[in-house]
C-alpha cells in the first residue's frame, strides 16, 4: 500500500492485506469501526479498502520524468503473499469446492477458496482463518507449522560451527530412528 501511494498518490488499502489485520469486518466488508473506536484508534488512518485489480491512477509525474518511463496505470495486485500465490494456482475452479492448496514456507497454509467468510463456532473451534482472496473470495485456511523447525535446527547447527544444507538435514532425518521423539509444534505449550 505504501508503494501504491509512492507511485500514484492513492491512499488505499488492498483487500487481501486488510483482511489479515484483525481490524476488518468480514460480515460488512469494511473496517471494524466499532472495534477501532473501542481501542481509541483513529479511523482516519484506515483508508478505503480496494479489490485486487483496482486501477489506482497514473504514475506520479515526477517518477515518469525522473526515470523516463511511460505514464502507465498503477494497479493494485493481491498484496498479501499467500493471496498472490493462491491466485496463481492454475485452476478453473476458483471460488468452488473442487480444489485445495498448500502454501509452504516458514509457515504452511492449507486451505480452500470460498465465496464468503466462514464465521461459525466450528470454524473458531478449528482455529481456521478467513483471509481475503481475489475476485471477492476468501481463503479459508489453517496455519500449520511449516519449515520453521527445520530452519531453527539448521541455525542451531550453524551456531555450533556445523554448516549443513537442507538436503543433508533431510538425509540425517531419514537415517534416524523413526518416532524416537514426537514433537507437536502446534501444542499450546509453545505459544509465547
Amino acid at each position: 500500500d505504501l508503494f501504491h501511494w509512492l507511485m500514484s498518490g492513492s491512499e488505499v488499502v488492498e483487500f487481501t492485506n486488510a483482511t489479515t489485520t484483525q481490524f476488518f469486518n468480514a460480515q460488512t466488508g469494511t473496517w471494524a469501526y466499532d472495534l477501532l473506536e473501542k481501542l481509541d484508534l483513529s479511523t482516519d488512518m484506515f483508508g478505503e479498502v480496494v479489490s485486487p485489480g483496482t486501477n489506482l491512477g497514473k504514475l506520479r509525474p515526477h517518477i515518469v520524468k525522473q526515470h523516463g518511463v511511460p505514464n502507465i496505470d498503477v494497479v493494485a495486485p493481491a498484496t498479501h503473499d499467500t493471496g498472490s500465490a493462491v491466485v496463481g494456482v492454475p485452476t478453473q475452479l476458483t471460488g468452488t469446492s473442487g480444489w485445495a492448496y498448500i502454501s509452504s514456507g516458514t509457515w504452511s497454509l492449507m486451505g480452500v477458496e470460498v465465496r464468503s467468510a466462514v464465521l461459525t463456532p466450528r470454524a473458531l473451534e478449528l482455529n481456521v482463518t478467513n483471509e481475503g482472496g481475489v475476485d471477492g473470495t476468501y481463503r479459508l485456511l489453517k496455519n500449520i507449522m511449516g519449515l520453521w523447525l527445520v530452519q531453527e535446527c539448521r541455525r542451531s547447527f550453524e551456531r555450533k560451527g556445523k554448516s549443513l544444507d537442507y538436503a543433508t538435514l533431510v538425509q540425517m532425518a531419514e537415517a534416524s530412528t523413526p518416532f524416537r521423539s514426537l514433537v507437536n509444534p502446534d501444542d499450546h505449550d509453545f505459544l509465547a
